[in-house]
């Protein structure tokens, strides 16, 4: 819940819940905490789900829970008002006892935590093989600097190497199903990791890199990062990165012969595009509409298209309400007068919390001009059932999530740039004129 207007800094939370299932497959997690005055949230990321529970803490900051585990699965413990996190392998019949340490401080509001961790119980080599790899080790030694100078056929080797080390560490750790699921992990990160010579500055055309990818299966629909990886290194051999509604479902047909993965990027692409309302909306469904066969793709396109058509940049923002940490309730024309940068974000949401310090440096650029109206970087909160007017009008299902409007209220972007984008002090200028 954060906001920043070009006078006004404002983030609106948006916590997003998963369904529970009912299972008698129980993690035991005891222990204590201390640095927080709310309760504790456990998230486990499933195949295709967030599964969300809740722990409370009691008054001498115990807490005892049995934790329904459909997967074994890497899981969050967080704090609900604090970023503070502990990362842990959750599986069915663990016990666990966890001693935590919260230590928060802020900056303009927002929250900043650092936490300490006494784990005792199982998985504990688990628990210490994911505080020290957070799976993205395996670039570490492959900036894109390094692969500007080398054939892709000795960084193919090279890679494949440091790959062997990484699956001889992980045969160390005594549970069966965290070794097969950081395995599978290793295994998925390969053909992405050797994409990534494509978007260096080294020959994206040379033979051996270009007979490489023509080994691989893209008309796999399982093979999801090989078909978004190749259609991405097509477009830029081809210039047209820059996405253009007419080209793009040409190079899908063009690209690929699976009319089922032709169907699902179409179907993806559409609904994106509709959801920013751009002011060639109706083209690009004319395309889509050419491109896709999927019938039930074609009623979802314009279900969003009658809902976007009024929501074209310039257009009347649809009026929504957040609630200060008191209760009180604010509207979107409450802030009429004042151009409104809004990032919709949660505590428990790694890459909202990533964005923080650039969020920061945002507010901090702008703060001399604010001063003259005295007004703070203040934070709202949207009802916890994400069925509140800005999730359902404007579609946030994923965070974070950037809109601004100007000082009418009127849409300036629906899906506006992070404020980690190189560009976002000139973009956000160019749009208060």
């Amino acid at each position: 819940m954060i906001k920043i207007v070009i006078s006004l800094l404002m983030f609106v939370s948006v916590p997003l819940m998963a369904q529970t299932s009912d299972t008698d497959s129980k993690a035991h997690i005891t222990g204590t905490v201390s640095g927080t005055n709310g309760y504790l949230i456990m998230l486990q990321y499933l195949k295709d789900s967030l599964k969300r529970d809740t722990i409370d803490i009691h008054p001498d900051g115990s807490f005892d829970a049995a934790i329904t585990v459909e997967e074994p699965t890497t899981a969050f413990l967080l704090a609900s008002d604090s970023p503070a996190n502990v990362k842990m392998f959750l599986e069915s019949d663990m016990e666990v006892q966890l001693n935590i340490i919260i230590k928060s401080s802020s900056y303009n509001g927002l929250p900043i935590a650092q936490t300490e961790v006494d784990y005792k119980g199982d998985n504990k080599d688990c628990f210490e093989y994911m505080k020290t790899h957070d799976g993205m080790e395996l670039y570490a030694n492959w900036p894109y600097e390094r692969l500007d100078t080398m054939r892709f056929s000795d960084y193919h080797r090279l890679f494949l190497m440091e790959v062997e080390k990484a699956r001889a560490e992980v045969m160390d750790i005594k549970s069966l199903p965290f070794r097969r699921m950081t395995l599978k992990q290793i295994e998925d990160k390969i053909n992405g990791a050797l994409f990534r010579y494509a978007w260096s500055n080294a020959d994206k055309q040379a033979s051996d890199f270009v007979n490489w990818i023509e080994s691989l299966d893209r008309n796999d629909p399982e093979n999801k990062e090989i078909i978004t990886n190749y259609l991405r290194w097509y477009q830029s051999i081809e210039n047209t990165e820059k996405e253009d509604h007419c080209s793009y479902f040409k190079q899908v047909k063009n690209v690929f012969t699976n009319q089922d993965i032709i169907n699902g990027l179409s179907d993806e692409y559409i609904q994106r595009t509709l959801k920013h309302a751009p002011s060639d909306m109706e083209e690009a469904l004319v395309f889509y509409l050419q491109t896709s066969t999927n019938k039930d793709g074609h009623k979802e396109a314009q279900r969003l298209y009658d809902h976007y058509k009024s929501m074209k940049v310039g257009s009347p923002a649809v009026d929504f309400h957040f609630y200060d940490k008191l209760g009180k309730k604010y509207t979107l024309k409450d802030l009429r007068g004042k151009a409104v940068f809004i990032d919709c974000w949660a505590t428990w949401c790694g890459p909202c919390l990533t964005e923080i310090p650039y969020m920061i440096k945002l507010y901090d650029k702008w703060e001399k001009k604010i001063a003259k109206d005295k007004l703070g970087w203040r934070q709202f909160i949207l009802k916890y059932d994400n069925k509140s007017s800005l999730a359902s009008d404007y579609d946030i299902a994923t965070i974070p999530r950037f809109l601004m409007f100007d000082k009418q209220g009127n849409i300036i972007s629906l899906d506006a740039p992070f404020p980690s984008s190189p560009n976002i002090i000139e973009w956000i200028d160019s749009n208060l004129k």
